[in-house]
């Protein structure tokens, strides 16, 4: 029970220690975003105040034998990569080879290359890395990162999911440390006028996490990250759901870009939420939690239900169709910046 209860107070400890150490380091070396024409804020942030989330999955592995020793090592590498990208912009190719790198760790932690066809694989690297990407871009006004995590951590945490509620099983599962740590980010984000942001090394190392698992539970590998869930197939692409809200906002702006001519990688304005903060003008907190709360209706319908092609289809047509509406018809104005056009 003491072992318990030290490690239930390291999990709290260290995003705590992290985050108050790291906002007063970050005024002192200046590591703040300050308010330009794409941004959604008008004050200078603190940024790169997701760094407790890597930290945390750190701390979580040491406190239990060095558990998933290469996402870990991973996961290391690539928030690494995405903290000094905040602190001074990398090129784009050195952040691709970083990707790439934690993905292969992060497949060899799962068995992915002896378990499935190198197609198959090499579809993984492309939806995964696309994946990770549409996560950092979507990290754009207070609060969106941190529910958006919340919704999934949360979902799988139900009863719903199979957990084992008893103490020791909850301490070894990832899913308890990483919701503390979204929670504690949270106290800095979750305002109207933010005292820190996640940054690309927040938004970058949650968004890894999450895809993992993710893929830990759609390679029938649940069991590994503290969950029990029935043996219905293979592959579990259902699961793919879990990102879905993220997934349509982002393919419908890179399609809008596209039709547009715009650099698709350049930074814009023209996702739904920013339209709905920017020219609608409602409140950060209220857009990201709307984002959040349907994803984790939809998280807890595949976990609760059998989902079948068709009503995959149909989620993401009612998506697609809700955000086309969302976007063209109930928002009005263009401008530079983000107007529909």
């Amino acid at each position: 029970m003491t072992d318990q209860i030290l490690r239930l107070f390291s999990y709290l400890a260290v995003p705590v220690a992290s985050a108050v150490t790291y906002m007063s380091l970050a005024r002192r070396m200046d590591i703040v975003d300050r308010p330009n024409q794409r941004s959604s804020h008008r004050t200078p942030v603190v940024r790169g105040g997701g760094l407790v989330f890597p930290l945390s999955w750190v701390a979580f592995s040491l406190l239990n034998g060095f558990a998933f020793p290469k996402f870990t090592a991973a996961l290391v590498l690539i928030s690494a990569v995405s903290f000094i990208d905040d602190v001074r912009s990398l090129k784009p190719g050195v952040r691709f080879i970083s990707h790439i790198a934690a993905f292969t760790l992060c497949f060899q932690e799962l068995d992915v290359f002896g378990s499935y066809t190198p197609w198959a694989v090499a579809l993984m690297y492309l939806v995964g890395v696309g994946a990770l990407n549409a996560i950092n871009f979507m990290d754009g006004i207070n609060g969106m990162t941190g529910m958006y995590a919340l919704a999934m951590l949360l979902s799988l945490m139900l009863p719903l999911s199979g957990f084992s509620w008893d103490m020791e099983s909850a301490l070894k599962s990832p899913l308890l440390p990483m919701a503390i740590a979204v929670a504690v980010f949270g106290w800095y984000n979750f305002r109207e006028k933010a005292h820190c942001f996640a940054g690309d090394v927040g938004s970058i190392s949650i968004g890894f996490i999450m895809i993992f698992l993710l893929l830990s539970i759609m390679t029938g590998r649940e069991s590994l990250i503290g969950l029990s869930l029935p043996d219905r197939k293979v592959f579990r692409w259902e699961f793919i759901l879990f990102l879905s809200v993220y997934g349509v906002d982002s393919v419908i702006t890179i399609l809008h870009r596209i039709r547009l001519r715009e650099n698709i990688f350049e930074a814009h304005r023209r996702h739904l939420f920013q339209y709905m903060v920017n020219e609608r003008g409602l409140p950060h907190l209220a857009v990201a939690f709307a984002y959040a709360l349907l994803q984790f209706f939809i998280d807890l319908a595949v976990l609760g239900t059998d989902v079948t092609p068709s009503v995959c289809v149909l989620v993401l047509a009612s998506l697609s169709l809700t955000y086309l509406w969302l976007k063209f018809l109930r928002t009005f104005g263009s401008d530079a910046t983000g107007g529909p056009a």
